[in-house]
């Protein structure tokens, strides 16, 4: 997180930093002028840093968007993937950020043995970000995945919704009673909806 000139300031330039981070990524996927997610970061960053004028050296910077490729995992991933796992489920990462990144995230949390593949924006011909629905049809095509029987767990509503678009199941997590899920008037509502990561594995089994 990032201190700016008093911690009042604090939760809402983190707060901006990631808010502004998505938008960029939308943007970007709009205009079709990708660059990785890392750049997007970067740049989302400075721009918070700007508006709340915070006093951030660029290797303090640097440190901070590191950081990215070393965030823990909750504390239920590791069961709740595990029974996903035992009942025969695959399991990949399928992300906007770089291969590099997330392989780091996977080994930092030590899950990557419980992952069958990691599938991300950036390995694709023409990247792009999700929600676009060449990302969705990417990752079918590169997992040789059933639509029907594939699902998407996420804790972010436009990744929900833009699956949903595509005709994928989907399981949001909402992990934070607070947040409240995008409203929009003719978007997907989740598959499911699951608060930790160990009630999926009944929950699929009973679909």
């Amino acid at each position: 997180s990032v201190s700016s000139n008093g911690k009042e300031k604090e939760p809402h330039l983190n707060s901006l930093w990631r808010s502004k981070q998505l938008e960029y990524t939308f943007r970007r996927a709009t205009m079709n002028q990708y660059l990785p997610m890392s750049c997007c970061t970067r740049d989302a960053l400075d721009y918070s840093c700007n508006v709340f004028k915070a006093q951030v050296s660029e290797s303090e910077k640097d440190a901070l968007c590191s950081a990215y490729r070393s965030l823990p995992c909750f504390p239920d991933c590791r069961q709740g993937l595990s029974l996903l796992k035992n009942e025969g489920h695959r399991i990949f990462a399928f992300s906007n950020g770089t291969r590099d990144d997330i392989c780091s995230l996977l080994s930092k949390s030590e899950l990557q043995e419980l992952f069958d593949g990691v599938v991300v924006v950036d390995d694709m011909e023409k990247p792009t970000f999700k929600p676009d629905p060449r990302v969705y049809e990417y990752f079918l095509n590169e997992t040789e995945a059933c639509l029907e029987q594939t699902w998407l767990i996420s804790s972010n509503s436009f990744d929900i919704i833009g699956a949903g678009e595509c005709g994928w199941n989907t399981m949001w997590m909402h992990r934070d009673p607070k947040t409240v899920f995008d409203t929009w008037s003719d978007g997907h509502k989740p598959t499911g909806v699951a608060k930790s990561m160990n009630e999926i594995s009944d929950m699929l089994r009973n679909v």
